[in-house]
């Protein structure tokens, strides 16, 4: 039988998502055009980058319209609460200079990250390379150096009762990128410090984050309803015979004002 032929390259129009370049940066059609692009509505050098997977529905605890809010970032971030307010065309602002830099934030719920999620859309400007994340569940603005000071948050992480949930590293990507967190840590407040970037502008942008994971409320449905299943509906015995593991009671911290 003859070979079968080789499919044909997939056509390429204004403003889909294809990757550009040496450095492999998911771009537009138009941009990579506009930087060097035989034409403006196919770049010849460029392969066709997968779709997006669909966004599953799941809660993100890092939203200011669900409670989400910032307690504090370094000297010089401006417009911290782009990061929570879900708008592509608003971001974090940081000079490359800064050093460090970092952001605090009230989730909208105590909750069990599994994955956080970063935005970067800004085309002239540095995009987040390595960074490190930490929670907890007490509030950092009640903490003092036991004079009575408060502490410096962002001198204070990675030190109890910050608990580290990861250090990763993002590509220079256009978009969205998603990063695991196994730690499995029943959190309030989230902190970002951000480490290095790629790119040389002096001006380094973060458009949004996203925190996913589950609720105590969900985790106990959950938990009710396998022990439900197991039981042959005597969740009471099952509960007893097999303490569950979860978090901690969910009410406000003592003397945490909110």
């Amino acid at each position: 039988a003859p070979p079968s032929p080789a499919p044909a390259p997939p056509l390429l129009h204004t403003g889909d998502r294809v990757a550009c370049g040496a450095d492999g940066c998911i771009v537009t059609t138009k941009e990579c055009a506009a930087a060097g692009g035989a034409a403006a509505a196919v770049c010849p050098t460029a392969t066709a980058a997968p779709p997006p997977p669909p966004p599953a529905h799941r809660q993100n605890f890092a939203l200011a319209r669900d409670g989400a809010k910032v307690v504090g970032t370094n000297l010089g971030a401006r417009k911290a609460d782009a990061l929570l307010d879900d708008d592509g065309d608003t971001f974090l602002r940081n000079e490359r200079s800064t050093s460090p830099q970092w952001v605090v934030l009230e989730l909208a719920q105590v909750a069990s990250l599994d994955t956080l999620e970063l935005s970067q859309h800004e085309l002239y400007s540095a995009r987040v390379h390595e960074f490190e994340a930490f929670g907890r569940r007490s509030n950092p603005r009640l903490d003092s150096n036991g004079g009575g000071k408060a502490v410096d948050l962002g001198a204070s992480l990675g030190s109890p009762p910050w608990e580290s949930l990861g250090s990763f590293a993002a590509t220079n990507v256009r978009g969205s990128q998603a990063f695991p967190v196994a730690s499995g840590a029943w959190v309030k407040y989230l902190a970002l410090r951000l480490l290095s970037y790629h790119g040389a502008e002096p001006v380094c942008a973060l458009n949004e984050l996203r925190a996913y994971g589950v609720s105590a409320v969900e985790d106990l449905e959950a938990r009710l309803a396998v022990e439900g299943g197991e039981g042959g509906g005597d969740g009471e015995a099952a509960a007893a015979a097999s303490p569950a593991e979860g978090p901690a009671p969910v009410g406000p911290e003592p003397g945490d004002a909110g």
